[in-house]
């Protein structure tokens, strides 16, 4: 994010408690917003927000910018998957950058069947990413895309990238030319 609030000037204006993960008021800046009051509103997904000076914020990367000083570049998750508790202990920043996503990183968002090849998240990350949940949307033209960090990936390539801790330096193919069947035994990386 790149226009956000100031850090001297959030803590100006807002108090967050590390064990209960609630921000409050520092002082009264409108009627629904006053001094020791909590500050924003839960939304229908579950979600803390607040807005302050017109911008709205999610209040769990608010939280970590207000302890680290830094405002999170990538995913902000709540490890016990409950988006309204935004206590310290339960968030964790989770950064990739092209070619970063190691195993382990992946293996902590992200459950793979390779008997089905269905991908499922393990952790809440989004509305459309619920912990459970399928990862992930079907291309018709290009089977199985999962979105991490902003980016897309093939579940072909995450599949190979789960089972083996290696990118495939080739295209990974379906062996029964189903694109949308990412079965451990269907994948083949190289040419067919």
């Amino acid at each position: 994010m790149k226009d956000h609030i100031s850090h001297e000037r959030l803590r100006e204006l807002l108090d967050y408690n590390p064990e209960t993960g609630v921000f409050t008021w520092n002082e009264t800046i409108a009627p629904r917003a006053r001094a020791g009051d909590p500050a924003g509103y839960l939304t229908k997904e579950g979600y803390w927000r607040i807005t302050i000076e017109g911008c709205v914020y999610f209040a769990g990367p608010l939280a970590i910018f207000w302890m680290s000083g830094k405002y999170p570049e990538g995913q902000v998750v709540h490890l016990n998957n409950n988006w309204a508790d935004s206590c310290w202990k339960n968030l964790r920043e989770i950064t990739y950058s092209d070619g970063e996503l190691s195993q382990n990183m992946l293996r902590e968002l992200l459950d793979y069947d390779p008997k089905t090849g269905v991908f499922t998240w393990r952790l809440s990350i989004g509305a459309r990413a619920r912990a459970g949940k399928r990862a992930g949307c079907l291309d018709t033209n290009d089977g199985w895309r999962i979105r991490i960090n902003k980016r897309n990936y093939r579940a072909s390539r995450l599949a190979w990238f789960w089972m083996t801790g290696e990118w495939p330096s080739r295209e990974v193919h379906h062996i029964n030319k189903n694109l949308s069947d990412d079965r451990w035994s269907n994948l083949r990386a190289g040419d067919l």
